[in-house]
C-alpha cells in the first residue's frame, strides 16, 4: 500500500473532508434525474442505530478515496432460527489513482473486524449499483459473497385520508408492537424485529396497528443520520413505513394508508417501503396506483448464511438500506 495512504476507523463526528467525498457521488432517482445522499457531520450515526458498528475509511493524501460501513445485525431465518451476522454496506470507491490499492487495505480491516465477531455477512445494493459484493469480496480472507435474493423498493406519495379510514388504525407502544410484529411475522430472511433507534429519526417513530391486530408497521424517517438531495440541492424529505407485519391484506391496506397520512401531516413527500415478492403479489391492487413511481430493486447478497434454498422471500426495512 502506498505510504501516503492510511486506513482508520472513524471515531469522531464532524470530518468535513469525509461530507466532501460523500457528497461527490450521486444515484439514480429515474427520468434522468439524480440524487445524493449525506450522514451528515456524524458520519457514523446511522449505522451505530443499528448495533456494534464501525465506519472504515482510506485516506491518500488528498483526503478520503474510499470507505466501507459494517455493523453487527441478528439476522432471523424462515425456521424461525437467529444467527449473528456482519450487515456491510456504504462502499464507496473514487476512481483516482490508488483507490484499488485502498479498498485491499479497507477489506482486510474488515475482515479482521468481521472474523472476531461472526463468520456471516449479508450486504444490500441497488440495482445498476457497479461495485456489487462479489466484485470485492473473496479477498484477504473475505468470504465469497454470493446473490441470495431481492426485494423491492416502493415510494408512496403522501397524502390525506378519509377520516372514517384513520379510525381503523391505531398507535401502540414499541414493546406492544414488537411482539405483535414477531406475532404475525411471516417465514422469510430478515433481521430481528427491534425498537426503533430515535437518535437517526427526526420525529418519534410511531407504531401503528389495526384494531384487530392483524397488520402492524411502523413510521420513522431517518433524517437525523442520513438525508437524500436533489441535483438542485433541495431535500427528498421521505419517510419510511418499517417492521410491516400483516395477516390481512385489507388490514394491511389500511396500514399503508393511515401512515401515508401521517406522513402528510408531518410534511413528509412520501414513504418509502420494502416488499418482498409475497407481500408485492398479496397487494397488488394498492401497488397499482398510477400515482406511484416504479419501485426500486435491492439485491440481496450473503456469505457464511448457509442459506441453501435461494427463492426465499428477503424483507431488509427500507430506512436501514
Amino acid at each position: 500500500m502506498n505510504k501516503a495512504m492510511i486506513v482508520h476507523e472513524l471515531i469522531k463526528a464532524g470530518n468535513a473532508s469525509l461530507e466532501e467525498f460523500e457528497a461527490s457521488f450521486s444515484y439514480p432517482l429515474g427520468e434522468g434525474r439524480r440524487f445524493h445522499i449525506s450522514h451528515g457531520k456524524d458520519y457514523g450515526l446511522f449505522f451505530r442505530s443499528m448495533g456494534e458498528s464501525a465506519v472504515l475509511v482510506a485516506e491518500g493524501r488528498n483526503g478520503p478515496v474510499a470507505t466501507i460501513a459494517v455493523c453487527l445485525r441478528e439476522l432471523r431465518a424462515p425456521d424461525g432460527s437467529h444467527t449473528s451476522c456482519a450487515y456491510i454496506g456504504d462502499l464507496k470507491l473514487s476512481a483516482s489513482a490508488g483507490s484499488g490499492r485502498a479498498l485491499l487495505a479497507l477489506l482486510r480491516d474488515l475482515q479482521s473486524w468481521c472474523m472476531v465477531r461472526t463468520g456471516a455477512a449479508v450486504a444490500v445494493v441497488m440495482e445498476g449499483t457497479a461495485m456489487t459484493p462479489e466484485r470485492y469480496s473473496g479477498r484477504l480472507g473475505l468470504a465469497p459473497m454470493e446473490r441470495l435474493g431481492s426485494f423491492a423498493i416502493y415510494q408512496m406519495p403522501a397524502r390525506l385520508c378519509p377520516g372514517r379510514l384513520r379510525h381503523e388504525v391505531a398507535m401502540i407502544t414499541p414493546l406492544d408492537a414488537i411482539g405483535l410484529a414477531e406475532k404475525l411475522s411471516r417465514p422469510e430472511y430478515r433481521f430481528a424485529i427491534e425498537k426503533r433507534d430515535t437518535r437517526r429519526s427526526l420525529m418519534a417513530p410511531v407504531w401503528l396497528k389495526t384494531r384487530s391486530e392483524k397488520a402492524v408497521a411502523c413510521l420513522e424517517d431517518t433524517r437525523m443520520a442520513k438525508r437524500l438531495f436533489r441535483e438542485d440541492g433541495s431535500e427528498i424529505r421521505n419517510c419510511h413505513l418499517t417492521c410491516f407485519q400483516f395477516e390481512d391484506p385489507d388490514e394491511a391496506r389500511s396500514i399503508i394508508t393511515a401512515a401515508r397520512d401521517l406522513a402528510f401531516r408531518a410534511g413528509f413527500e412520501a414513504i418509502f417501503m420494502s416488499l418482498d415478492s409475497e407481500r408485492t403479489e398479496i397487494l397488488s391492487e394498492t401497488l397499482a396506483d398510477p400515482d406511484l413511481p416504479p419501485p426500486s430493486g435491492a439485491l440481496v447478497y450473503g456469505a457464511g448464511c448457509l442459506i441453501a434454498d435461494r427463492h426465499n422471500n428477503w424483507y431488509i426495512n427500507s430506512s436501514e438500506v
